[in-house]
């Protein structure tokens, strides 16, 4: 895997904490974890990704997916964090996808976990982001934006 032409020479940072909001690479040392959070979170997560996605997903899909966001990051071809509070608990993932030979392009894909302060949260955490997202862009570099900022799920 290259590159994405827009991130050759650069990439946004594995770690990063911002706020009340900390951000840690998603590999696939975190697929237990990960798996119990995205499956307990379908109802809000359906649309963001796929109509039905994450229906069906097994722990061993759900690997290889973390397998391939692992690759991304490492090639610089896309980025996977999960988003974490100040105390280390699992609230959601973000993701930074440059779109494909497409420079100066790209789509950001955030989601918080199925609880009862979730819209608060995204409400806090996208302005947040993209605050520290911002100076990791190449210059010009334009950004759609999909979460799961309404009640019933993806936005």
């Amino acid at each position: 895997m290259k590159p994405h032409p827009d991130f050759r020479d650069r990439a946004p940072p594995e770690d990063a904490a911002f706020g009340r909001f900390r951000l840690e690479r998603l590999t696939p040392a975190h697929v237990e974890e990960d798996f119990a959070i995205v499956t307990a979170s379908a109802s809000v997560l359906g649309g963001l990704f796929a109509s039905d996605w994450p229906a069906g997903l097994t722990l061993e899909a759900n690997l290889a997916d973390l397998e391939r966001h692992a690759r991304e990051f490492e090639a610089r071809y896309a980025f996977a964090w999960i988003i974490r509070d100040a105390d280390g608990t699992y609230l959601g993932c973000t993701y930074l996808v440059p779109i494909p030979d497409t420079p100066g392009k790209g789509e950001v894909f955030t989601w918080i976990r199925d609880r009862a302060d979730r819209l608060a949260l995204l409400a806090e955490f996208n302005p947040a982001f993209r605050r520290w997202l911002t100076p990791h862009l190449p210059d010009g570099f334009v950004l759609t934006w999909a979460s799961n900022d309404r009640p019933d799920g993806a936005g």
